[in-house]
């Protein structure tokens, strides 16, 4: 039907991805692709970033910005009615806390602002929660550190 595709890959291997996500590197606007995949790496595209835009990446510890969260934790582990999320942040920004039940399903989600740097503690209500596994997430800016398993026994 006249219509041509042509691979332009720069060395990608051909293999499943796994996760693609398209961000800011040091400058908005300046949109760099990162692919992640299934047994071959992770994979960082600049072919469509537009012209002018910063695309190298620091080679000195000292360039690079902290961001995110250092730690999360959540106490007591196993929760009855209520616990605690105690997570440490490198900036202030602002925190997003979600969980899901082991099928991926979210259960709650809440944000919160005018968090500082450091230490902050959250107060977390599992009343409508059934018993069983749960995972917590919790995004601050563009950093999401995830996976922290708790139960709920009532």
């Amino acid at each position: 039907d006249g219509t041509m595709w042509h691979e332009e890959n720069n060395g990608l291997p051909r293999v499943p991805v796994y996760r693609m996500i398209e961000t800011n590197l040091y400058t908005d606007g300046c949109k760099v692709l990162y692919i992640g995949t299934h047994g071959r790496g992770m994979w960082r595209c600049t072919t469509l970033t537009p012209a002018g835009c910063q695309t190298s990446l620091a080679t000195d510890i000292s360039e690079i910005k902290k961001s995110g969260v250092s730690s999360l934790n959540i106490y007591p582990n196993p929760v009855s009615s209520s616990s605690h999320v105690s997570l440490y942040l490198d900036n202030k920004t602002d925190v997003t806390i979600r969980i899901f039940d082991m099928t991926g399903k979210l259960y709650q989600e809440k944000t919160y602002h005018n968090t500082v740097t450091g230490e902050n503690i959250f107060d977390f209500d599992a009343s409508g929660l059934s018993n069983g596994n749960y995972l917590l997430a919790a995004t601050a800016g563009q950093t999401r550190t995830q996976s922290r398993l708790f139960t709920v026994v009532k």
